[in-house]
């Protein structure tokens, strides 16, 4: 190997140096990254120089509130364009739907969702457990397309969390909900406890 290429930054050290930044790029980006090092290589004692910089709380600060003021001069930018505002919305449209293609459920959860009798009918007008509620939910314009969210109490309303929103449950349309059945026996109980972190953790992969 050449010295040059030892004085190369590697892609793991410069994304190593952006997630700590709190920085996470797509796969896409990542392919861009590592396209654009090949053709415009970082030295390693850039890298290592940054590390370094960011040790240090001042400089830290520095270039915490200049990426804020960045993004809010950004973000400020578009609300104030109707076109740029359209664009940015469908842009987070189409990345929802993106992601909702490329993770499907797991199989063994997609099994017990179809599965009707393990589930039974739920009416979150009587109660609403404080600390929420995995529900199937079957809207009464589309019965064919039921979909799984997660009931949330926050700042004194409750919400519905599926796998492309976040729904003021005021604001539902008509629709039929569902639970999973209880079970009696102790391992029964410890399967719906684990199914309903599974779609939990399932539906919450969504909102990260």
């Amino acid at each position: 190997m050449t010295e040059r290429n030892k004085r190369r930054a590697t892609l793991n050290e410069v994304l190593a140096l952006l997630k700590s930044r709190g920085i996470s790029l797509s796969d896409e980006g990542i392919k861009q990254l590592a396209k654009r090092l090949e053709e415009e290589p970082v030295d390693k004692t850039t890298v290592e120089q940054g590390k370094l910089i960011l040790e240090n709380p001042l400089f830290k600060e520095i270039l915490d509130r200049a990426l804020v003021k960045r993004t809010d001069r950004i973000r400020e930018i578009v609300e104030k364009n109707p076109l740029l505002k359209l664009i940015d919305e469908k842009r987070k449209q189409i990345r929802k739907e993106t992601r909702a293609e490329h993770v499907p459920m797991p199989e063994p959860l997609k099994r017990v969702f179809y599965d009707e009798p393990r589930w039974h009918p739920f009416f979150p007008s009587l109660i609403i457990p404080p600390s929420g509620q995995i529900i199937k939910v079957q809207e009464t314009a589309q019965p064919d397309r039921p979909y799984i969210g997660y009931l949330h109490p926050e700042a004194g309303k409750t919400y519905l969390y599926t796998t492309r929103r976040k729904i003021d449950f005021e604001q539902m349309p008509d629709a039929k909900f569902f639970r999973l059945r209880e079970g009696v026996f102790q391992y029964e109980i410890d399967e719906v406890k684990n199914l309903e972190k599974g779609y939990y953790e399932y539906i919450m992969r969504f909102h990260t």
